[in-house]
């Protein structure tokens, strides 16, 4: 009896050592199958959906027919909703497996105006299908990319090429029964030796005679694993999650506001662990979770987490923030009038840099925004408001706005009052307009010995001026008037003139030199005139 019992042991040994080894170096599956039905892409969080490559959780608004998940409130977003989504950068893949063959299968891929979008490929075995994800203009929308799935297939998976590529949920429906209770990925051997194997437990008496197992059995090989009397499992390294989180989100995948790297670890068998890592090769250490500030610019954090039983495993995470507008520059002429007003026509140029993102678009706008061009602008007579914008690829803006005045046209001055060759005495009240459609009348003057010397003219509501000359001080003869006049914008019109004779001799007296008492005597006074001598 003991000899059977020691050749069932030794048949068993070898068995054991096999399905020891097995279980403990076992690669533990990459992602549990698919559940039927609906899947949201945060089941990567809990096993559903592996990422290798660039992958990443994002903040976006968007507009489609989809809904929010419940637990989320379950919002239409025909108007729009905004929800956490996967973003998997250009090469990034998202993968996971069938639990049995599939009717149908579909991911939700976001379409977007955002020139940085790549195109998604989908597969599922041999089964490949491709789209490209960018459109017109608007918010980003989801729609349903299906594709079907070869008998016996077992695997998908979606990856960006050429861009990112935003997918949202996964749905799933079989064909019959699942084909397993509980399937068990990442299992972790707890190696619990009561091993269920019975065909050979039982090794009874009842055994015919014939069943003389030899003493030639050399497999004396089993022997040597003795040392191995009690197995213990290799330990599951830790697992680290690197989401980049934006409080606001600018165009090509930038963060225009506060931009933060949040660290999550943990060991499945419960053991402390440690993250240590750089970001843009700056060192930072931290415990099982840390929330990391990101600076402006670009740049890729990467992270190892370490368990205390000394297994480990990285990853890496990009980003990019920008949240400064761009330097614009708006370059004028010095004014060359008076009171901000250019007396010549005017050339607006601009410039504009940006040392982060990158410039995207220089323009001017010389209607309110109705229209924009790119400068530079020429400008002739009127007053021009301007405004001048600047974006950058993050989608920050500028814009400065300028009021260019421009008045080229002297007024137009006229001598109302008095007409040429008149005669005048005393005191002379000179009147006209002094009339400027643009930048309007600013003042004149009057000279009354040729342009020696000037006076200023008094401006009366609207384009009316006058002054009064005393042509008591000066001598009786002929004057010509003078009077040039001058608007806001500093330019001076062309003189205009008339002649005037002074004439302030005393009146002329005279008396009938004698007459008889019953005549009457006769006395005159009149003004006193002067010939001029007749022109030649």
């Amino acid at each position: 009896m003991k000899r059977f019992q020691w050749i069932g042991i030794i048949l068993f040994l070898p068995i054991l050592f096999l399905w020891t080894s097995a279980s403990t170096h076992a690669a533990p599956l990459a992602a549990y199958s698919l559940p039927e039905g609906r899947t949201y892409d945060q089941a990567h969080n809990t096993g559903y959906i592996d990422w290798s490559g660039s992958a990443q959780y994002v903040y976006i608004t968007h507009r489609d027919g989809s809904s929010l998940p419940p637990e989320e409130g379950g919002t239409f977003c025909g108007s729009n909703c905004s929800e956490w989504v996967t973003r998997l950068g250009n090469g990034g893949v998202a993968s996971g497996s069938f639990d049995r063959d599939v009717s149908y299968f579909e991911i939700m891929v976001g379409f977007t105006p955002d020139s940085s979008v790549g195109n998604a490929v989908l597969r599922a075995c041999s089964s490949v299908d491709t789209w490209y994800l960018q459109t017109g203009s608007g918010l980003p929308g989801f729609v349903s990319m299906a594709i079907a799935v070869p008998a016996g297939c077992r695997s998908w998976s979606l990856t960006a090429s050429g861009g990112y590529v935003d997918f949202r949920s996964i749905d799933v429906e079989y064909i019959g029964p699942p084909s397993t209770a509980t399937p068990t990925p990442s299992r972790t051997p707890t190696f619990t030796p009561t091993i269920t194997r019975t065909p050979t437990a039982t090794f009874t008496p009842s055994l015919t005679p014939t069943l003389t197992f030899t003493p030639t059995m050399t497999y004396t090989p089993t022997a040597t694993f003795t040392n191995t009397p009690s197995p213990t499992p290799t330990p599951l390294p830790p697992q680290i999650t690197g989401v980049v989180v934006c409080d606001l989100w600018g165009d090509a995948g930038w963060c225009r506001g506060d931009e933060t790297l949040e660290l999550t670890a943990s060991d499945p068998q419960g053991l402390d662990v440690t993250i240590t890592g750089d970001l843009n090769g700056q060192p930072f250490t931290c415990g099982a979770s840390c929330d990391l500030p990101l600076p402006e610019g670009t740049g890729t954090a990467n992270y190892t987490v370490t368990s205390t039983s000394g297994r480990a495993a990285s990853g890496s995470s990009t980003w990019q923030r920008d949240w400064t507008p761009p330097d614009l520059e708006v370059n004028l002429p010095p004014v060359d009038g008076r009171n901000g007003w250019y007396v010549s026509e005017v050339d607006l140029s601009a410039t504009a840099t940006d040392v982060i993102s990158g410039l995207s678009s220089l323009l001017a706008s010389a209607d309110g925004g109705a229209s924009w061009i790119t400068p530079p602008m020429h400008f002739t007579d009127g007053s021009h408001a301007v405004l001048i914008y600047a974006r950058d690829v993050a989608g920050n803006e500028v814009t400065v706005s300028k009021v260019i005045r421009i008045d080229t046209v002297p007024p137009v001055a006229q001598i109302t009052s008095h007409s040429n060759g008149e005669v005048v005495q005393g005191d002379v009240r000179f009147a006209g307009s002094l009339v400027d459609g643009m930048s309007g009348p600013d003042g004149g003057e009057v000279s009354v010995d040729g342009g020696n010397t000037w006076q200023a003219v008094s401006m009366s509501a609207g384009d009316g001026w006058s002054y009064i000359w005393h042509s008591g001080e000066v001598p009786n003869g002929e004057y010509t008037i003078q009077m040039r006049g001058r608007d806001r914008a500093g330019n001076v019109g062309d003189l205009v003139s008339i002649a005037l004779t002074v004439d302030n001799a005393p009146p002329a007296v005279s008396i009938t030199e004698r007459w008889w008492i019953w005549e009457n005597g006769t006395l005159k006074v009149s003004p006193i005139t002067f010939r001029l001598p007749a022109s030649r």
